[in-house]
């Protein structure tokens, strides 16, 4: 009876060492995979910080733009009312010529 409990608790004892070789050679694995995790978001992380890098640049450029193209409608509305008071002053002179003509 001795020798079957004693071979008993040797082979729960060895079944308990392949139970923990294979939990450190799954935890050297997780570990493994985790690292590559902390990389890849590491790495997606810059990516993310490149594109809003570059939002902003591209906003920055809209804004321009936009500040340009306003300026721009001004000269223009000023070009029209100058070229507006130039038909007018024009108009007048020729009704002034034809006046002097008669």
């Amino acid at each position: 009876k001795l020798e079957v409990k004693i071979e008993s608790i040797l082979n729960d004892s060895d079944n308990n060492q392949n139970i923990n070789d294979s939990l450190s050679e799954q935890q050297t694995i997780l570990k493994q995979q985790i690292s590559s995790l902390k990389t890849e978001q590491t790495s997606f992380k810059q990516e993310i910080e490149h594109l809003n890098d570059k939002l902003l640049s591209k906003n920055e450029y809209i804004n321009t733009l936009k500040k340009q193209i306003g300026e721009l409608n001004e000269s223009m509305n000023k070009l029209h009312d100058e070229n507006a008071n130039m038909q007018s002053i024009n108009g007048n002179m020729e009704k002034r010529l034809n006046l002097q003509k008669k």
